[in-house]
C-alpha cells in the first residue's frame, strides 16, 4: 500500500492523547480529577496508541491513569514490533530507555528530540548529521538536524530547529546498531583503518 513503507520498512507511529471520561465515583476513583484553572475537572486518562502510518490501523493501545508518562505507557507496546518496522515518534518519546528498548526489539526509530536535548557530537558524518551518545553513554545514536521554515497563512513566516534521533546506522545496514561507527572501544567511536 503507498504511504505504508519506507525504503522497504513498514511505518508505524507511536503518540498519545488524554481522554476525558465521566465523572462517576467508580472513575475518579481511578482516574483523578483535574483541578487546574485550565482544565475541565473531569477526570482525564491518558490513551497511548501504536498504529500504521499508511493505513492507520490500530496496532495497538494501552491506557491508565495521567500521572503516569507517555513514554511508560509507550514501553507496554514494544512488543508489538520487530525488524522489517521503522517507528516515528515526536519529542515525549526520546528517552534513551525507550530509545534503547526500542532497538532491542529489532525495529528502527526516528524521534524528534526535545529542544533541551544537546548531544554532545561524537563524529560528524559526510551528510552532515553526526553521531552521539545518550544516557550518559549508554546508546549509540545518529542526529539529524535541520531547519523547518513554514509560511502560514496570514503570510507570517516561522522557523524552528529540529533535531532527529535516529538508530546509529549507515546505509545498507540491515539491523539497527550494526554500523561500525556504533561499534566501541572504551567510550568512543572506532576509527577505520585503511588498508
Amino acid at each position: 500500500m503507498p504511504g505504508a513503507r519506507w525504503r522497504g520498512l513498514r511505518t508505524v507511529a507511536i503518540d498519545g492523547t488524554g481522554v476525558q471520561v465521566a465523572d462517576r465515583e467508580a472513575v475518579t476513583a481511578r482516574y483523578a480529577e483535574r483541578g487546574s484553572a485550565r482544565a475541565t475537572g473531569y477526570p482525564l486518562l491518558r490513551l497511548v496508541l501504536l498504529v500504521e502510518t499508511g493505513t492507520r490501523a490500530v496496532i495497538g493501545a494501552v491506557f491508565g491513569p495521567e500521572c503516569e508518562g507517555e513514554q511508560v505507557y509507550a514501553a507496554r507496546l514494544l512488543d508489538r514490533l520487530g525488524a522489517g518496522m521503522l517507528l516515528l515518534m515526536d519529542a515525549a518519546f526520546d528517552g534513551w530507555q525507550l530509545l534503547r528498548d526500542v532497538q532491542a526489539t529489532q525495529a528502527h526509530y526516528l524521534v524528534r528530540s526535545g529542544a533541551r536535548r544537546c548531544p554532545t557530537i561524537q563524529s560528524r558524518l559526510p551528510d552532515r548529521s553526526y553521531l552521539a551518545r545518550l544516557g550518559g553513554g549508554r546508546l549509540a545514536v545518529r542526529v539529524i538536524e535541520a531547519w523547518v521554515t513554514v509560511t502560514l497563512q496570514d503570510g507570517s513566516v516561522r522557523r524552528e530547529q529540529w533535531r532527529l534521533i535516529t538508530i546509529c546506522s549507515t546505509t545498507g545496514a540491515t539491523r539497527p546498531g550494526t554500523c561500525w561507527r556504533c561499534t566501541t572501544s572504551g567510550g568512543r567511536p572506532r576509527r577505520r583503518t585503511r588498508t
